[in-house]
Protein backbone atom coordinates (compact mmCIF):
# COMPACT_ATOMS: atom_id res chain seq x y z
CA UNK A 1 0.00 0.00 0.00
CA UNK A 2 1.42 3.36 -0.94
CA UNK A 3 1.69 6.32 1.36
CA UNK A 4 -1.33 8.54 1.52
CA UNK A 5 -2.05 10.90 4.34
CA UNK A 6 -5.37 11.69 2.70
CA UNK A 7 -6.77 8.17 2.41
CA UNK A 8 -4.95 6.05 5.00
CA UNK A 9 -6.83 6.13 8.31
CA UNK A 10 -6.10 4.08 11.42
CA UNK A 11 -7.91 2.93 14.55
CA UNK A 12 -5.94 1.97 17.64
CA UNK A 13 -7.62 -0.13 20.28
CA UNK A 14 -6.83 0.10 23.98
CA UNK A 15 -3.92 -2.34 23.62
CA UNK A 16 -1.83 0.24 21.71
CA UNK A 17 -2.75 3.59 23.27
CA UNK A 18 0.71 5.15 23.14
CA UNK A 19 1.04 4.15 19.49
CA UNK A 20 -2.06 6.23 18.77
CA UNK A 21 -0.24 9.37 19.96
CA UNK A 22 2.83 8.51 17.90
CA UNK A 23 0.73 7.96 14.77
CA UNK A 24 -0.91 11.34 15.29
CA UNK A 25 2.49 12.88 15.95
CA UNK A 26 3.62 11.71 12.52
CA UNK A 27 0.51 13.24 10.97
CA UNK A 28 -1.68 10.22 10.31
CA UNK A 29 -5.42 10.30 10.95
CA UNK A 30 -5.59 7.91 13.89
CA UNK A 31 -8.64 7.41 16.07
CA UNK A 32 -8.46 5.80 19.50
CA UNK A 33 -11.08 3.27 20.48
CA UNK A 34 -11.50 3.18 24.26
CA UNK A 35 -12.55 -0.46 24.33
CA UNK A 36 -10.63 -3.69 24.07
CA UNK A 37 -13.78 -5.60 23.06
CA UNK A 38 -13.01 -6.98 19.58
CA UNK A 39 -16.53 -6.62 18.17
CA UNK A 40 -16.72 -2.95 19.26
CA UNK A 41 -13.33 -2.17 17.72
CA UNK A 42 -14.23 -3.98 14.50
CA UNK A 43 -17.57 -2.18 14.17
CA UNK A 44 -15.90 1.23 14.54
CA UNK A 45 -13.16 0.34 12.06
CA UNK A 46 -15.66 -0.85 9.47
CA UNK A 47 -17.96 2.14 9.99
CA UNK A 48 -15.09 4.61 9.65
CA UNK A 49 -13.09 2.65 7.03
CA UNK A 50 -9.97 2.50 9.20
CA UNK A 51 -7.09 0.06 9.47
CA UNK A 52 -7.09 -1.56 12.92
CA UNK A 53 -3.85 -1.39 14.90
CA UNK A 54 -3.91 -3.87 17.77
CA UNK A 55 -2.01 -6.38 19.87
CA UNK A 56 -5.21 -8.39 20.33
CA UNK A 57 -5.02 -11.57 18.24
CA UNK A 58 -8.75 -12.17 18.71
CA UNK A 59 -9.54 -8.84 17.02
CA UNK A 60 -7.06 -9.59 14.22
CA UNK A 61 -8.55 -13.04 13.68
CA UNK A 62 -12.19 -11.99 13.38
CA UNK A 63 -13.76 -13.01 10.10
CA UNK A 64 -14.76 -9.49 9.07
CA UNK A 65 -11.44 -7.94 10.13
CA UNK A 66 -9.96 -7.40 6.69
CA UNK A 67 -7.57 -4.56 7.34
CA UNK A 68 -5.60 -5.19 10.53
CA UNK A 69 -2.00 -4.80 11.63
CA UNK A 70 -1.42 -7.25 14.47
CA UNK A 71 1.47 -5.93 16.51
CA UNK A 72 3.67 -8.15 18.63
CA UNK A 73 6.09 -5.44 19.73
CA UNK A 74 5.92 -4.14 23.30
CA UNK A 75 7.63 -0.80 22.72
CA UNK A 76 5.42 1.86 21.09
CA UNK A 77 8.35 3.17 19.00
CA UNK A 78 8.89 -0.35 17.63
CA UNK A 79 5.15 -0.57 16.97
CA UNK A 80 5.32 2.69 15.02
CA UNK A 81 8.25 1.42 13.00
CA UNK A 82 6.33 -1.79 12.26
CA UNK A 83 3.20 0.06 11.08
CA UNK A 84 5.27 2.38 8.87
CA UNK A 85 7.10 -0.60 7.39
CA UNK A 86 4.15 -2.97 6.96
CA UNK A 87 1.93 -0.31 5.38
CA UNK A 88 4.78 1.08 3.24
CA UNK A 89 4.28 4.57 4.60
CA UNK A 90 6.63 7.49 4.25
CA UNK A 91 6.66 10.18 6.91
CA UNK A 92 6.50 13.65 5.43
CA UNK A 93 8.44 16.00 7.68
CA UNK A 94 5.98 18.84 7.16
CA UNK A 95 3.20 16.57 8.47
CA UNK A 96 4.90 15.91 11.80
CA UNK A 97 2.87 17.55 14.58
CA UNK A 98 0.17 18.62 12.13
CA UNK A 99 -2.57 16.95 14.23
CA UNK A 100 -3.73 17.48 17.77
CA UNK A 101 -2.32 14.66 19.87
CA UNK A 102 -5.42 14.74 22.07
CA UNK A 103 -8.31 14.66 19.60
CA UNK A 104 -6.76 13.94 16.18
CA UNK A 105 -7.95 17.16 14.50
CA UNK A 106 -5.78 18.80 11.85
CA UNK A 107 -4.16 21.89 13.33
CA UNK A 108 -4.98 25.22 11.70
CA UNK A 109 -2.58 28.15 11.29
CA UNK A 110 -3.46 31.14 13.44
CA UNK A 111 -2.08 34.69 13.18
CA UNK A 112 0.38 35.61 15.90
CA UNK A 113 -1.75 38.55 17.04
CA UNK A 114 -4.65 36.18 17.71
CA UNK A 115 -2.72 34.30 20.40
CA UNK A 116 -1.42 37.33 22.30
CA UNK A 117 -2.44 36.91 25.92
CA UNK A 118 -3.22 33.22 25.35
CA UNK A 119 0.40 32.04 25.45
CA UNK A 120 3.25 32.95 27.76
CA UNK A 121 4.75 36.39 27.00
CA UNK A 122 8.16 34.83 26.26
CA UNK A 123 6.59 32.44 23.74
CA UNK A 124 4.69 35.25 22.05
CA UNK A 125 7.86 37.37 21.87
CA UNK A 126 10.11 34.61 20.51
CA UNK A 127 7.81 32.61 18.21
CA UNK A 128 6.13 33.61 14.97
CA UNK A 129 4.29 30.49 13.83
CA UNK A 130 1.27 29.26 15.75
CA UNK A 131 -1.41 26.66 15.09
CA UNK A 132 -4.55 25.78 16.96
CA UNK A 133 -6.83 22.78 17.27
CA UNK A 134 -10.29 23.64 15.97
CA UNK A 135 -11.87 21.19 18.42
CA UNK A 136 -10.16 21.74 21.78
CA UNK A 137 -8.67 25.19 21.16
CA UNK A 138 -5.14 24.28 22.27
CA UNK A 139 -2.42 26.49 20.79
CA UNK A 140 0.83 25.04 19.47
CA UNK A 141 4.14 26.51 18.29
CA UNK A 142 7.37 24.98 17.04
CA UNK A 143 9.86 24.74 19.89
CA UNK A 144 12.71 22.45 20.82
CA UNK A 145 10.37 19.46 21.18
CA UNK A 146 9.88 19.45 17.39
CA UNK A 147 13.60 18.95 16.79
CA UNK A 148 13.70 16.31 19.55
CA UNK A 149 10.87 14.35 17.88
CA UNK A 150 12.52 14.62 14.46
CA UNK A 151 15.78 13.42 15.96
CA UNK A 152 14.03 10.42 17.58
CA UNK A 153 12.29 9.51 14.32
CA UNK A 154 15.59 9.78 12.43
CA UNK A 155 17.36 7.59 14.98
CA UNK A 156 14.68 4.93 14.44
CA UNK A 157 15.10 5.13 10.67
CA UNK A 158 11.51 6.33 10.25
CA UNK A 159 12.48 9.73 8.86
CA UNK A 160 15.52 10.35 6.68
Amino acid sequence: MSNSYDTQKFLCDSTVGRLCSYMRMTGFDTAMHPSHVPSDVLKSALDEERTILTRNSITAGMKLARDVVLLTEDDPWDQLRRVISSRHLTIETERILSRCLEDNEVLQPVPKDDVKGKVWPFVWATQNDFTTCPKCGRIFWPATHVEAMLSKLKSLGIVV
